[in-house]
């Protein structure tokens, strides 16, 4: 007599059934949202058995920061198009005036970047005052 093997089921998951009250499913469902899980069962299992969350936070204070930095690097880009511009009527330019304009353009360019790299500076360290540690 042959027998036929059992077909094996693949191991499904055993429900847990519990009650919460609405704050609590508030406070879990906040926990949530702050967290990278995609559902609270998913929040509670990771809590029970791996111990650890990961909480992911958004400091809204640094938008503004960061709109500051896009708009210096941006006018640093610009400065520079306008150093390579006059640097190249440096070089065609045949009269002397036309040079010495071109130099002191350049040069107001230079003082201009100047000025845009201390105001970065100045962002970078209060940057660095606020998040990295004494």
């Amino acid at each position: 007599m042959i027998m036929k093997k059992e077909k094996q089921k693949p191991e499904t998951g055993r429900r847990i059934t519990f009650r919460l009250s609405f704050t609590e499913w508030q406070n879990l469902d906040t926990l949530r949202r702050k967290s990278n899980c995609r559902t609270v069962s998913s929040l509670i299992r990771k809590s029970l058995f791996d111990g650890k969350i990961k909480l992911i936070t958004y400091d809204q204070s640094l938008d503004k920061v960061m709109e500051e930095l896009s708009a210096i690097r941006e006018e640093i880009r610009c400065i520079g198009v306008n150093i390579n511009q006059a640097t190249r009527k440096l070089h065609q330019s045949s009269s002397a005036e036309g040079r010495l304009y071109s130099v002191m353009e350049i040069t107001r360019l230079y003082q201009q970047t100047e000025q845009k790299v201390t105001a970065l500076f100045a962002i970078v360290s209060n940057l660095s005052r606020r998040w990295l540690p004494e």
